[in-house]
């Protein structure tokens, strides 16, 4: 079934409505897309990002690792990622499906994440279920890159081949910015633990013929040895990091801009200190082919995001922010704009 729905997929509009508080500015506008909660705010963000999307990815949540990798599988479907609770289709994410007028859904990873009960209530609504999912978080990851057509794999270097994400499966931050590019470049994103190269990976990039590899985050999120076990599988490594989530969410920026092509006029903001806007948010950032940009708290902005803003304010003109006042600041919200040369 997985097969029909990825075939079945048309492309998906673009709205140029946005939802939520905006902080204009002479240059520049800040808008956020949010909600009460974080099943209000995935609610927004496909509202805002998609008119129509035939199938649309479902992850759960309350938890980070298959939402993560499903960024890939949505942008090959041009899709949302919409969260909803684990033991209960969320009243949001039922209203965002209806709103996309989507005809079907992908559900990933297991029931522990998404149940069988989600699953019932998915397909009462009228929608063609199917199911990518593994034993664990890496499996999962690896079924979720192999979903997808190997031909359809992005290159970061043409003259290298197909390229890869590999990031930890045991923290969320270094992956969440690296959603867009595994969304808007088609970048298959794989998990792994920290102190030693899972099989799932090694066995995705022999699959997927992988010729290069993009690892998100210093040493404590990948480690040496890590990296070391994917050099020797004669792939082309390289390791995008900074002195901590924020500084390598701005690194992976400079990639996103530099290396991609992706926009110098508009970047998003979202919290770094907590998951799940930033995965609902990872669809937005990969339609727009922007960066996320992620705060240290939701009241500070912090230096790498303060200081990729100030470098890059002859260009930025608007920005989207994910999530509420809880998430990001008003105050946070100001911040920027003020990093970004146009103070409130």
């Amino acid at each position: 079934m997985r097969r029909t729905l990825i075939a079945a997929v048309a492309v998906g509009g673009m709205s140029v409505a946005t939802v939520g508080t905006a902080f204009a500015t002479a240059d520049v506008e800040a808008t956020r897309l949010a909600g009460q909660n974080r099943y209000g705010t995935s609610q927004v963000i496909a509202d805002t990002t998609f008119t129509d999307a035939t199938v649309a990815v479902i992850a759960s949540g309350e938890s980070y690792p298959d939402a993560l990798a499903a960024s890939y599988l949505a942008g090959a479907l041009d899709g949302p990622v919409i969260l909803t609770a684990s033991q209960q289709l969320s009243a949001e994410a039922r209203t965002a499906l209806q709103d996309i007028n989507a005809d079907g859904v992908i559900v990933v990873g297991g029931t522990a994440a998404v149940s069988e009960n989600v699953v019932n209530q998915l397909a009462a609504a009228g929608l063609e279920v199917d199911r990518v999912g593994g034993q664990d978080r890496y499996s999962t990851a690896r079924a979720i890159a192999q979903s997808v057509p190997e031909e359809q794999i992005g290159s970061l270097d043409s003259e290298i081949g197909r390229t890869a994400i590999v990031a930890s499966g045991q923290g969320f931050a270094d992956a969440l910015s690296a959603g867009p590019l595994a969304y808007g470049s088609a970048f298959p994103l794989l998990l792994t633990p920290t102190a030693s190269l899972s099989p799932e990976v090694s066995g995705a990039i022999d699959t997927l013929d992988i010729e290069q590899v993009l690892i998100m985050g210093g040493t404590a999120a990948i480690s040496a040895q890590a990296q070391a076990q994917l050099t020797a599988l004669g792939v082309d490594v390289r390791r995008i990091a900074g002195l901590d989530r924020t500084a390598t969410a701005a690194a992976i920026a400079d990639l996103a801009v530099d290396e991609l092509s992706y926009s110098t006029t508009h970047v998003n903001l979202a919290r770094g200190d907590d998951f799940a806007d930033a995965l609902s948010g990872s669809a937005n950032a990969g339609e727009e082919q922007a960066a996320i940009l992620l705060t240290l708290t939701p009241n500070q902005l912090g230096t790498a995001a303060q200081n990729w803003l100030a470098d890059n304010s002859g260009t930025l003109t608007s920005i989207h922010v994910f999530g509420g006042t809880t998430a990001v600041s008003d105050s946070t919200v100001n911040a920027a704009e003020v990093a970004a040369g146009r103070a409130p």
